[in-house]
């Protein structure tokens, strides 16, 4: 087992702790409120990159799909007076628009079937438009990546967000948040040793790369030492139930 398997990881920003973002995430200031819906056992990934927007936008929202203990109302997710829009990228859905109004933007997060499910439910909410990037709001820089998508027109969760921010107006803070993701990703790459530490956005400081090197002593019962292990999220431990019996709208 390499020392890095055995490094815990913080449970917020899901890094190895001497490779900790969370006090050097920014606070993004966006119109756009973003409504994360991430299945129970994406947001265990550390690879995750709308955790990074989850974070990071104020106001953003987290609800959870496929929790055993937190069932999901659906409609609770929409507003009376906001635009609510899905965004996914379906064949059938129409390109992101914006008309002026404030956006409520629902995320769906997991694994292409995964999301495809999530999706789907949250677009059969009553007055929820589905949308997908268009075009020209697609697209990443090469080689920022954890995962494959299934193909390349889809983009990770994270990098999604930003584009959809930039079509709606967040100019900036499509800006910001793509900053952080890259460098959630650069750091995970550098693990992985697919890059130098050089090679990372803001690089990574001598100290921390001792750090990495360290083996630590055993982990105390409780504290993640892996990604494969179930994270203990802050408000009590998660578990599943199955896709199908998540709530109906």
């Amino acid at each position: 087992m390499s020392r890095q398997r055995l490094l815990p990881r913080c449970p917020r920003c899901r890094l190895h702790r001497p490779l900790c973002l969370c006090a050097k995430w920014p606070r993004i200031d966006a119109r756009t409120q973003l409504v994360l819906v991430p299945h129970v056992r994406e947001w265990r990934q550390s690879s995750n990159t709308g955790r990074v927007a989850s974070c990071t936008l104020e106001g953003a929202e987290l609800a959870l799909w496929g929790a055993r203990d937190r069932p999901l109302d659906l409609v609770s997710l929409v507003r009376a007076d906001t635009r609510c829009v899905v965004l996914h990228p379906a064949d059938d859905a129409p390109p992101l628009q914006r008309d002026g109004r404030r956006v409520r933007l629902l995320v769906p997060d997991g694994t292409w079937r995964q999301s495809v499910r999530i999706a789907r439910k949250l677009a059969a909410i009553p007055d929820v438009e589905r949308a997908s990037l268009p075009p020209s709001a697609e697209g990443q820089d090469e080689g920022a990546w954890l995962r494959r998508a299934p193909s390349a027109e889809q983009l990770g969760t994270g990098y999604a967000i930003a584009a959809a921010l930039e079509v709606l107006g967040d100019v900036e803070a499509a800006a910001q948040l793509r900053a952080a993701v890259r460098v959630m990703v650069d750091r995970s790459l550098f693990v992985r040793g697919k890059l130098a530490p050089d090679q990372v956005l803001g690089g990574i400081p001598l100290a921390v790369r001792r750090a990495m090197s360290t083996l630590p002593q055993p982990a105390a019962p409780g504290v993640v030492v892996d990604e494969q292990v179930n994270e203990q999220h802050a408000e009590g431990e998660i578990g599943e139930v199955d896709e199908h019996e998540q709530a109906e709208v």
